[in-house]
């Protein structure tokens, strides 16, 4: 029981927090702060509103001039009593940017004002190329919310940039906060956060003209909270969360898909946008305590980053798409920090399919029902894809960490319609607990609350209504009401675009009850009644406002009030009920009263009929002549002086219409007693028990009572006993002999005072006496006596009771994976205290494991928690840290207290080393024998082993991280295909033949190899996540678009320094082989060699130096496919230089040596006569020569002809105005120049590109490859500065006697700095 009034204060501060309205009936934001969809302070009577007088009171449509928009309220409305007025007003904000306050009882037009005449005309649809959910303007979208402390409406208003501009790139928003009596703006707003930072990624900005801000605001903590999403996907939007401080300020902006692994931002208005819009269908971001709010998102955009992955909730995500997210508010800052998130598992197609969850809100219901089982919260949101999720709202659930990978939630609901779902569930808590939901096109279902065999909330269909939302989208969230929180009178409103439905909330033989409502014109999408004091108001896209409630025209105006004041027993005090007809009166039908002390005959009414203007008058009396004072009994309440009230109700017919014919009159007096009268109180006083045997109980435990004097005389008491019941027997109290001054009140002495009045002592009329008494016992059990005191104002009396009890004794247990209890040992010497271990157990990958602690208190008296500190942490940690065993958490005799603790841990890269996380948790209680515990909960991650084997048993292959590959610039030179691929098979073939680097790509290819990955192709893990191993599915095997699960030898490469270790040195070709020098690696075709003379090689022995020997006199020789050896005086075919590292097999006779690779050719020449390089267009297989071809400065010849002009190749320093700027870094996903691009795998030049890109007016050039060419003004923020030596790693391919650059190094010329 003190649990569950704990948690309900938490529930209900974290609503007061955004609800502090001026009038309890007031409407301060969209429902309330949680977002339940429970409101019990609007006065809203069922009786009444079936009673047949409840109808439309007023309505108000603006009269627009001719060309101006048009009023549409998708915001909700508002009902507020500014201070300053004193009355109850309904505010309006419209899609024209218009705002309106409204006489909440009569509809007059109170004030308005016109953002657009300020140059903030709302944003036009026409803008957007195809979009229009909302028609015409986009203004005031979201519900506003209002501060009441300072009578201050906050709210974003869409307009553009500058007044004047169109276009929706121009789009921007304003924050806006506003006096609610007389909607002038507050000093230093409106602010426009125009390209403001995202907290999580700084490198993307608010804009406003591809946002939509829906959602409605919520007020949490001093910061104004709104979400914003994208019209209708289009453009680069990416969904936010922005928290504005009441004063202006920009404290923090979230964004859903930000950091590393989403799509990054370019600068376009087209690119890097991640989705996951913050819309919730106009519900607003809901907050159960100052610290944290609640929201879903819609569907991501690009590649998002767990894709198959499980991922725990605590784990940080920067692809927030199809999730209900937890985000955690600094208390100092503002700041907002990812704390939890639930993703379904069937996020991907959600995303493929437009199903988006973040169609629906989060529903926070109140915790003191919907909870059990260890779940002290719930947290419920339901999607497009027509399921609702029931969550534990302090461990959303991750992605895919329940069983079998699916969703580690409390519940999944679907309902029988199928139908999507768009806005709030609805939820009401008394009465055993509902759930509303409302699929488009289907009945709202009704679920009831109960509880499976854990304890836990689990919710079952028991009705429906007959009524069907309309198949668009549209029906709004469900919200339930109450007359001021009494079971019974619930109502569930349902509000769609027909109009506004209502119904009794708690079905009757699973039916739901229907109470018929006035029409209500036009409701625009997702809409809730606003509630004032008993009456509702709805407004809609036709601009139209409405009221609707009880008639508040009385036909008489009469004495608001009977006060008959004080009247003593025995006498009668009579007043006149006076009337004024307000219009004319057919008849007065009678009168009935409340209650018998008062009185009033029908006779004394008029008994005609009354013009408007007549007045009458009719007698009451206040009779106590009957009026018997009674001190009460056991089973007999008492009855004393003191005030009473009743109603007087008057019945009318009325000869006007709309008037009611039934009126109430309060009637009250206060009941006084010339003579004394006595009373005691309380009725029962209830000692603190007793611990038998601690230091407390030898005092014993104090507590008082009250002996009044509600009579006009004084009083005398004469006397007082006890007994064990009220008839008696009764026994004299008497002073203990023992103990000086000590009245004993019960037979065995256990309750005893020491200022118990004297007889005779006399009480002052009205006065009173505060007796100490106190209750002292080692006999354990409960114990109680009857103290009655005697006067002569009658007696009195007071149930005294205590209970003396054994000590606690704590049982602490943790649970075992068979189901059953280990007892965790009392501390050795309980005041050292002790430290325990709790193994929760050992995860190969991405799960959920739980250990539960258990706490039984086998003693006789409460077991206190006196001290908690659980474990907190994303992969370790206490499941419900704040509530579960919580200090000061009191364990009933013979009852039991758990808490879970969690182990999460995200995704482990296969083959690495078993990681331990570790957390404590102190306990201590008030059992003296305990002591204080500190329980280390370990959980160990030990991803699978693959591949060869240490001596210790550990991988010898490790992860090094996912890479970009490409057929054009492959990581490692070798591939195999593998039709049962396995990192482990890779890895083993490549250790087989001596690679220090194994990687897999498209699920059959392992690629094996000497080159050291490049930290540019480096990306994140996310994208070597779509393809498994054929040979075991539980791996990843690459990929889509061509990325490799890349692994390293640890006994050969330390990623960490980013080198080879222990003396390793990979195979390489050396500069030098005798006279010839090492060219570079170049591609061969076997139909069309680049060398004449045919394969001299030895599969067995050939090397680089055999090669040389037998190509001896040629000035070149090349080693490819490492058996074959070629030689050849020039280089035929037009060959292409590639990156050295593909050329990367081994020489069959040296071991230490590259000898080329599959059409690739290790190509050297010889020193012994020049350094420049011979090509021909003749083929190794023409017996003839045939024309030459020249490129400039190349020199040309035939097969049999060596040309005797040689030239060394150099790196071009100029070429007209544009002169040599520098070699740096380039990568495939971020090109240092990214403007334009050209190839050429015959005819490239420094000069060609440089010509080509100042044709397009470009300042900069680049060449890299051989062949490709790359254009722009600016370099890339990426790249970096290169030694010039790596940019002269390959040949031009029109000009071999210069240098273009090399493998993802760029040789730039500029003609600007």
């Amino acid at each position: 029981m003190r649990i569950a009034a704990a948690l309900a204060a938490i529930w209900v501060f974290g609503s007061i927090l955004a609800v502090h309205s001026h009038d309890s009936t007031d409407t301060l934001m969209d429902g309330d702060s949680a977002q339940s969809g429970y409101l019990p302070n609007h006065n809203m009577d069922p009786t009444v509103i079936s009673g047949g007088s409840f109808g439309q009171m007023w309505q108000y449509k603006a009269a627009i001039p001719s060309g101006s928009p048009q009023d549409q309220f998708y915001a909700k409305l508002l009902v507020y009593t500014p201070s300053t007025l004193g009355r109850q007003i309904v505010l309006a904000f419209s899609e024209a940017n218009r705002i309106y306050i409204l006489d909440a009882v009569n509809g007059t037009l109170i004030a308005k004002r016109d953002l657009s005449l300020e140059g903030e005309s709302p944003f036009q649809v026409a803008d957007l190329p195809s979009c229009n959910d909302i028609g015409q303007n986009i203004g005031i979208t979201g519900t506003p919310v209002i501060d009441p402390s300072t009578d201050t409406i906050y709210f974003w208003a869409k307009s553009y940039l500058s007044s004047g501009q169109r276009g929706w790139q121009n789009g921007a928003y304003r924050f806006h906060a506003i006096d609610a009596a007389t909607l002038a703006e507050r000093a230093g707003f409106p602010i426009n956060i125009q390209g403001a930072m995202a907290g999580n990624d700084n490198t993307r900005w608010f804009t406003g003209g591809t946002h939509l801000q829906r959602a409605s605001l919520n007020l949490v903590n001093g910061i104004v909270f709104a979400g914003f999403g994208g019209h209708c996907d289009l453009f680069n939007y990416t969904g936010w969360v922005v928290g504005m401080s009441t004063s202006g300020k920009y404290l923090t902006g979230y964004v859903s898909s930000g950091g590393l692994g989403a799509p990054p931002e370019d600068g376009t208005w087209t690119g890097g946008g991640g989705g996951g819009g913050v819309w919730m269908s106009g519900a607003a971001i809901a907050s159960d305590n100052s610290g944290r709010i609640f929201y879903a998102t819609g569907n991501g955009k690009g590649t998002t980053v767990n894709q198959q992955l499980a991922a725990s909730g605590r784990v940080h995500l920067n692809t927030l798409s199809e999730c209900m997210v937890n985000l955690a508010i600094n208390p100092q800052t503002g700041a907002l920090t990812q704390h939890d998130y639930f993703e379904p598992s069937a996020y991907l197609g959600m995303d493929a399919g437009d199903r988006d969850l973040g169609s629906g809100a989060v529903c926070l219901p109140d915790p003191a029902t919907f909870s059990g089982g260890g779940i002290v919260r719930i947290a419920i949101n339901c999607g497009k894809n027509g399921n609702c999720y029931i969550t534990n709202a302090d461990n959303l659930g991750g992605y895919k960490m329940g069983a079998g990978g699916g969703d580690a939630i409390i519940q999944t609901l679907t309902p029988p319609s199928g139908g999507s779902i768009f806005g709030n569930s609805g939820t009401y808590p008394l009465e055993g607990g509902y759930l509303y939901i409302s699929p488009v096109g289907s009945p709202t279902y009704v679920y009831s609350l109960g509880f499976d065999t854990n304890g836990r909330p689990a919710f079952t269909l028991v009705a429906q209504t007959d009524d069907n939302s309309p198949g668009a989208v549209g029906v709004g969230p469900a919200t339930i009401t109450t007359l001021n929180g009494q079971p019974g009178t619930a109502i569930l409103w349902v509000v769609d675009t027909d109009g506004v439905r209502a119904y009794n909330a708690v079905p009757v033989n699973g039916k739901m009850i229907k109470i018929n409502l006035p029409a209500t014109p036009g409701p625009s999408k997702f809409q809730r009644p606003a509630f004032g004091n008993g009456r509702y108001y709805m407004s809609g896209t036709n601009g139209v406002i409405a009221a609707f409630g009880a008639p508040v025209a009385l036909p008489l105006n009469c004495t608001s009030l009977l006060d008959f004041g004080s009247v003593t027993i025995g006498a009668t005090r009579t007043m006149m009920l006076n009337c004024t007809a307000n219009v004319a009166i057919v008849r007065i039908q009678g009168m009935t009263i409340g209650k018998s002390i008062y009185q009033a005959q029908n006779s004394s009414l008029p008994q005609g009929s009354l013009n408007a203007g007549d007045s009458f008058s009719a007698s009451v009396s206040f009779n106590l002549t009957g009026y018997v004072l009674s001190s009460g009994s056991t089973s007999a309440p008492s009855v004393s002086p003191g005030v009473q009230s009743t109603a007087l109700n008057l019945y009318t017919t009325n000869g006007v219409a709309g008037y009611s014919t039934q009126q109430g009159i309060t009637l009250t007096g206060n009941i006084v007693s010339a003579n004394p009268f006595m009373t005691m109180s309380p009725l029962q006083v209830n000692f603190p028990s007793l611990i038998v045997g601690s230091s407390v109980s030898t005092s014993g435990s104090a507590s008082t009572f009250i002996i009044h004097n509600l009579g006009q005389s004084a009083l005398t008491i004469s006397g007082y006993a006890y007994s064990n019941d009220t008839s008696g027997p009764f026994a004299n109290v008497t002073m203990d002999s023992s103990a000086n001054g000590t009245y004993v009140l019960d037979i065995n002495g256990y309750f005893t005072s020491q200022d118990l009045p004297l007889v005779s002592t006399t009480i002052p009329a009205g006065g009173s006496i505060t007796v100490n008494v106190k209750f002292l016992s080692s006999v354990v059990g409960t114990h109680f006596t009857i103290l009655t005191a005697y006067s002569d104002g009658g007696s009195a009396y007071s149930i005294l009771t205590g209970a003396a009890n054994t000590a606690p004794i704590a049982l602490l247990e943790a649970s075992t994976n068979e189901g059953g209890w280990l007892q965790i040992p009392d501390c050795a010497t309980p005041a050292d205290g002790c430290t325990l271990q709790v193994d929760i157990g050992t995860a190969i990958g991405p799960s959920s494991m739980l250990k539960t602690i258990r706490f039984t208190n086998n003693g006789g008296s409460n077991l206190i928690i006196t001290k908690s500190k659980p474990p907190t942490g994303s992969f370790l940690g206490a499941t419900n840290p704040t509530t579960d065993l919580s200090e000061g958490l009191a364990i009933l005799p013979s009852g039991q207290s758990t808490a879970t603790v969690y182990f999460q841990p995200g995704s482990a890269y296969l083959n690495a080393d078993p990681v331990v996380y570790s957390g404590a948790w102190t306990l201590n209680t008030n059992d003296l024998s305990f002591g204080v515990h500190v329980l280390n909960f370990t959980g160990t991650l030990a991803p699978p082993r693959v591949g060869p084997l240490l001596s210790n048993g550990l991988a010898r292959f490790k992860y090094l991280g996912c890479f970009q590959d490409g057929a054009a610039a492959r990581i490692e030179s070798t591939q195999i295909i593998n039709v049962n691929n396995t990192n482990g098979l890779c890895q083993q073939q490549g250790l087989t033949a001596g690679f220090p680097f194994a990687g897999t790509e498209y699920q059959t290819e392992c690629w094996v190899g000497y080159t050291i990955p490049s930290a540019s192709a480096k990306v994140a893990d996310s994208k070597c996540a779509t393809y498994t191993c054929p040979g075991d599915q539980s791996q990843l095997c690459g990929g889509v678009g061509g990325y490799m699960s890349m692994y390293y030898d640890t006994i050969k490469y330390d990623p960490s320094i980013g080198a080879f270790i222990g003396g390793y040195a990979p195979p390489s070709a050396p500069p030098q082989v005798g006279s010839y020098r090492h060219v570079g690696c170049f591609a061969d075709n076997a139909g069309a060699r680049t060398l004449s003379g045919g394969n001299v090689g030895n599969a067995k022995t050939n090397s680089l130096e055999s090669c040389a020997a037998a190509c001896k006199g040629t000035l070149y020789f090349g080693t490819e496919y490492a058996a074959e050896c070629y030689c050849g005086n020039s280089l035929l075919n037009n060959p292409t230089q590639q990156p050295d590292s593909q050329c990367g097999m081994i020489c069959p006779g040296n071991s230490s040596e590259i000898c080329g690779a599959g059409s690739r050719l290790t190509l050297y020449i010889n020193n012994g006569t020049s350094s420049s390089i011979i090509i021909s267009s003749s083929t190794s297989k023409a017996s003839s020569s045939s024309s030459s071809i020249s490129s400039p400065g190349v020199t040309s010849a035939t097969s049999s002809t060596i040309s005797s002009i040689f030239t060394t190749t150099s790196v071009v320093q100029s070429v007209g105005t544009y002169n040599l700027f520098g070699c740096f870094t380039d990568s495939l996903t971020a090109r240092a120049l990214s403007s334009s691009k050209f190839t050429s795998s015959t005819s490239m030049t420094v000069e060609t590109c440089v010509s080509g890109c100042q044709a397009k007016g470009y300042t900069k050039a680049g060449v890299e490859y051989g062949g490709e060419c790359y254009c722009g003004n600016n370099l890339a923020i990426t790249s970096t500065v290169a030694s010039t030596l790596d940019c002269m790693a390959s040949f031009c391919t029109g000009n071999l006697q210069e240098y273009c650059g090399g493998s993802k190094r760029l040789l730039v010329y500029s003609s600007g700095p």
